[in-house]
């Protein structure tokens, strides 16, 4: 069985931490987090160890996986800064997938990806690195999900939607058929989005619309 460090000490990590042990896909030897305040801690048992400066160290100490407990509101961009050093040290990235998530034969799923309990991934799709399919999300047939994704709880892709990097889409969003979504764009919970969004947008409301700049 590996040996996996956390990054991130939250409540998403202690998410992640019942899908692993539920999966037994690993042994997590402890978490790391930039809070000086969570150190000496626990989560669901799980000793808080210290910051990522630690990585080496356990790296060298035959911790050869991570996991991406940092969860996101809206912007993704400290995921990827995490995921992105924790490859540099020499880690891989291990898939968290819970048992209850289905998804199909079919689909394509790239290194570090977080599938999480009652989550969906259709036939066809495809999930680059770092991608987050949170709590009971649905992402169906021949969707493409660029890296560092964060696909929030009970959203809704319909078929081929295709997400840029770095995009968030807020719980219970929903994005319809076939719509293209450019890097690191911003769909806001509840939101319903019925045409093509550029890169950077930030979109709410049903149907969705532009956040007004100040």
């Amino acid at each position: 069985m590996v040996k996996v460090v956390g990054i991130g000490a939250g409540g998403h990590a202690a998410v992640l931490i019942e899908a692993i042990l539920a999966a037994g896909a690993a042994e997590i030897v402890g978490l790391l987090d930039a809070d000086p305040n969570r150190h000496g801690s626990h989560v669901l048992g799980i000793p808080v160890l210290g910051n990522d400066e630690l990585l080496p160290k356990l790296r060298d100490a035959g911790v050869t996986h991570f996991f991406n407990g940092i969860g996101s509101v809206r912007n993704t961009s400290l995921r990827e800064r995490v995921f992105e050093n924790a490859l540099r040290i020499g880690l891989q990235p291990l898939d968290v997938i819970h048992p209850t998530a289905t998804i199909s034969p079919s689909a394509s799923l790239g290194p570090g990806v977080t599938i999480l309990a009652r989550a969906v991934v259709g036939t066809r799709a495809k999930l680059g690195q770092n991608v987050l399919v949170n709590t009971a999300a649905l992402v169906e047939h021949d969707c493409e999900i660029g890296d560092h994704v964060h696909i929030a709880s009970g959203a809704i892709l319909t078929g081929a939607v295709r997400l840029g990097r770095g995009v968030h889409v807020g719980a219970g969003a929903v994005v319809l058929q076939g719509l293209r979504v450019g890097n690191t764009s911003v769909i806001g919970a509840g939101a319903v989005v019925v045409r093509n969004l550029e890169p950077s947008m930030t979109v709410v409301g049903v149907p969705a619309k532009p956040v007004a700049q100040p």
